[in-house]
């Protein structure tokens, strides 16, 4: 009998909840994954990186080659470290190839991923120091960039 009635009350506790907040604890649930979510993920949260650099003067010189549906061009960044000091610089830099990286400060050496551009100081650029970077670059471009000719039209 005392089984019967601990079911029967939780059968009305059960149905006495209103829809409205199962729905919500749902819906709660339900975004709560996105902070769990791997990586690779489309739930997963991405937010911008920390900004170590000002950057005060940005000068591109591209040159396109229309046959070889290529570019090659020099960038030089000039910028200055904003609260710590700056051992190395990362520049995004999608599938390029870089031929030469040189700097108003001593460089030990630069690393290219199908990412990135990595240029590593010798020492830290202490903030506020403006300092230069300048990349010699080609690349073909896979989106963004069309090239079109006389030829067609």
């Amino acid at each position: 009998m005392a089984a019967f009635v601990m079911v029967l009350t939780l059968g009305s506790l059960v149905t006495s909840c209103p829809a409205g907040e199962i729905e919500t604890a749902e819906i709660v649930c339900q975004n709560s994954r996105s902070l769990f979510a791997p990586a690779d993920s489309s739930a997963y949260r991405k937010y911008a990186p920390d900004r170590r650099v000002d950057i005060l003067h940005l000068a591109l010189d591209v040159t396109p080659d229309f046959k070889q549906r290529t570019v090659a061009g020099k960038v030089m960044l000039r910028f200055k470290p904003i609260a710590k000091p700056l051992d190395e610089l990362r520049l995004d830099g999608v599938d390029l190839k870089v031929s030469a990286a040189s700097s108003t400060e001593k460089i030990q050496g630069y690393q290219v991923t199908d990412k990135e551009i990595v240029i590593t100081f010798e020492k830290p650029i202490p903030a506020g120091q403006q300092a230069e970077v300048t990349v010699a670059y080609s690349a073909q471009p896979a989106k963004g960039l069309y090239f079109r000719t006389a030829e067609m039209g």
